[in-house]
């Protein structure tokens, strides 16, 4: 699959770096890379949009894909 490389901005970097929202396409990408169920995909990005994409403390999230590694460690 080929994804573009020019973000909602129009900047290079959709998919590739760590900007927030994410899109649940590249969520779920990096869930099925790591061989596990698209649904964690969704409770992951469906979650986090829920929260405005920010930690339970409040902060915003910088990196989604740090996150979501935390998030699949918690469910391995």
């Amino acid at each position: 699959m080929v994804f573009s490389k020019i973000n909602r901005k129009g900047n290079k970097k959709l998919g590739y770096g760590s900007e927030v929202p994410p899109l649940l396409l590249h969520v779920k990408i990096i869930v099925d890379q790591q061989g596990l169920q698209e649904k964690i995909a969704n409770e992951f990005f469906n979650h986090y949009q829920a929260q405005g994409w920010k930690t339970k403390t409040g902060v915003p999230i910088k990196n989604w894909k740090q996150i979501l590694d935390q998030w699949i460690w918690e469910r391995r």
